[in-house]
Order: structure tokens, then C-alpha cells, then sequence
């Protein structure tokens, strides 16, 4: 999962930096939906065939960044949604549950990635976009999670190591 990382920041900017230098901010929007599609696409045949490839081979996983960059310009759209206190609330237990769902549905028997990680990455898109709700403040922005939050990628990146010294 470091390499598709790495393919964030080095192939990913790049894609987009060509997209806006060749068609403006409508090449941007154009180069995201195609990714987002092709890359979905891709990905859902490649996990049926080899789901090891299908995870870490980057251009694969592209869907995923792409939803994410057109979540960025979805975001000062939906600005005044994140002023209607009740409904950005709504919207952001809508995205907590669809990734609490995910977490506890999904399994090894299931297709993953794939169209299947619609529903985390859908869920994640719900969180962002919804803003500073009063539910997200209450569930994401106190000393728990903020704490988590600043631990979490070094645990992510020391993880492994101390599962398999575990093991042993």
C-alpha cells in the first residue's frame, strides 16, 4: 500500500498538472471522471482475475484518488448545505455508517477493491463534504479521535513490524 501511496504523490499530481496545463479546469474535471471510470472499471475485472494485483497495482487504485478530486470541487458547491445544521449532521452519520458498515461487512470472501470500496470511499466523500457538522464534532473532533488522528500513520507505518514480531 506505500507503493500506490507513492503513486500519489508523484503520478497523480503529475496526471493533473497535465490535464490543467492541456484543457484548464475542465481538462481537470474531464481527466478525474475518466480515471474515476476506467480506473473503477479496471479495477473490478482485476480484482475477479487477481485481487493481489488489483490492490497494489497503482493505476488501479486511481478511482479512488480521482473521487476524492472531485470532491474538491464539489465542496465550495455545498458550502451552504454545511449551514443546515441538521441535514449536514445527517449527511455525516450517513458517511459513518456506510464506513462502519464496510468495516464490519467486508471480509476475505468479498471482491475487494473494486466497486465495493464505493461504499467507504462514498462514506468518506459524505464526511468531508457535510463539514464541521454538529455530528461530526461530537463523533470525529474530540481529544479520542484527534488524538488517533495524529497517531494514526505512524501506527500505520509500524503496524506490520510489530504484528509479525507478535507472531513469533
Amino acid at each position: 500500500s506505500l507503493g500506490v501511496e507513492e503513486q500519489f504523490y508523484l503520478a497523480y499530481p503529475l496526471m493533473l498538472f497535465a490535464a490543467h496545463r492541456l484543457g484548464g479546469s475542465r481538462g481537470v474535471v474531464v481527466t478525474l471522471l475518466l480515471t474515476f471510470g476506467v480506473s473503477l472499471y479496471a479495477s473490478e475485472v482485476a480484482t475477479r482475475v487477481n485481487r493481489d494485483a488489483a490492490f497494489f497495482f497503482a493505476p488501479l487504485r486511481f478511482y479512488e484518488f480521482a473521487l476524492g478530486g472531485l470532491g474538491t470541487l464539489l465542496v465550495p458547491r455545498v458550502q451552504g448545505l454545511q449551514k443546515m445544521g441538521w441535514l449536514s449532521s445527517a449527511i455525516t452519520l450517513f458517511g459513518v455508517l456506510l464506513i462502519f458498515a464496510s468495516t464490519y461487512l467486508f471480509n476475505s470472501q468479498w471482491p475487494l477493491p473494486g466497486i465495493l470500496m464505493l461504499f467507504p470511499l462514498s462514506g468518506t466523500l459524505l464526511i468531508i463534504l457535510a463539514g464541521p457538522s454538529p455530528s461530526a464534532r461530537l463523533l470525529l473532533c474530540n481529544p479520542a479521535m484527534s488524538w488517533l488522528g495524529k497517531v494514526s500513520y505512524s501506527l500505520y507505518l509500524v503496524h506490520w513490524p510489530i504484528i509479525v514480531l507478535f507472531r513469533q
